[in-house]
């Protein structure tokens, strides 16, 4: 701990100082700012608030209280580690980037300056895809193994590390996680986010963030098929948009899923997003699912070592454990 206090203190420090080679602004929303913060070597984010308000507060506290539930005894290979937190602040390990901004590259060639990116992404994405769904599953069994709803899953909350050829992805951004039957104010991003937790949430359940991954494995492909907020519509007026497309989607589920034949992910995206939450598959099948993929990919191919093939490998086939115990420090 000598290092991570040190380092927050100082990242602290820096935050009030003028930007210089330090600190560098990698992210901002209505009501943070996240810094890449560098003292002696070690490199952590420090997430702060840019304003005091009710709302950003409890966000804030209900981040700090959910991954120290989550990371109580040791951290999770696929949750991103908390080292501190203060009122305004919460500091965590570094990353390279996040899915949202990997696929901005892919997608609409956008740079990345402040990030190496493996040569072979563009030829290899599904590949990549694949390994950061595996990875966000495993993720998922562990929160949900403790009765948690993420709340909020979506690219830009999908952290990226890119080593050695391999990626490693990991979930985060926990500040509308909870548990069934305590928040009944709507949750979530509305390019991603469930039906019931835009219509009912004090009724949606882990299942919701299942909902949530299948329209991320749509944003893999630039397939975006929920209305979004509109910040010249009322509240109300998103409300019946989104009650149109469950109306919409419940009918013709067809229609939707046509968009992903040329994926391959159309049979899974049939299991994920699925109107009635009871119907959608768990965590712990998602992963299976995606592990099955991955084995008859590796087959398919058996006759190099592709990067699915080291993929395979590097995940060893095991079933992920939701006990803490199992991952080390």
């Amino acid at each position: 701990m000598k290092i991570l206090s040190l380092g927050f203190m100082l990242a602290s420090t820096l935050l009030a100082a003028p930007p210089g080679e330090n600190k560098i602004e990698i992210g901002r929303s209505n009501f943070a700012a996240v810094y890449r913060v560098t003292i002696d070597r070690q490199t952590t984010v420090v997430k702060e608030k840019l304003f005091v308000d009710t709302e950003i507060d409890e966000q804030f506290a209900n981040e700090v209280s959910t991954l120290k539930l989550l990371q109580h005894s040791r951290k999770h290979p696929f949750i991103v580690t908390m080292l501190a937190s203060d009122n305004n602040s919460i500091e965590f390990e570094s990353m390279d980037t996040d899915l949202d901004q990997v696929l901005d590259h892919l997608h609409i060639n956008r740079d990345l300056p402040l990030v190496t990116l493996p040569a072979d992404l563009k030829e290899g994405k599904d590949a990549y895809f694949h390994k950061a769904l595996t990875d966000i599953s495993r993720a998922l069994i562990f929160v949900h193994a403790h009765d948690v709803i993420h709340g909020d899953v979506k690219p830009g909350n999908i952290l990226l590390q890119f080593k050695n050829g391999m990626l490693v992805a990991k979930l985060c951004d926990f500040g509308m996680s909870h548990k069934k039957g305590t928040r009944d104010k709507p949750f979530g991003t509305m390019a991603y986010v469930a039906p019931e937790a835009v219509l009912n949430p004090s009724e949606a359940d882990t299942s919701s963030d299942i909902w949530s991954f299948g329209n991320v494995v749509g944003a893999c492909y630039a397939i975006f098929m929920q209305p979004t907020a509109l910040v010249q519509q009322s509240a109300q007026q998103n409300r019946e948009n989104f009650e149109e497309f469950k109306a919409d989607f419940k009918k013709h589920p067809q229609k939707y899923y046509a968009n992903f034949k040329n994926t391959p992910y159309y049979e899974l995206i049939q299991q994920l997003l699925v109107v009635k939450p009871k119907k959608r598959i768990d965590a712990h099948q998602l992963f299976n699912k995606l592990q099955e993929m991955t084995q008859k990919k590796s087959n398919a191919e058996s006759s190099e070592l592709s990067f699915m093939q080291k993929f395979l490998l590097s995940l060893h086939i095991k079933k992920p454990s939701d006990d803490p115990e199992e991952y080390e420090n």
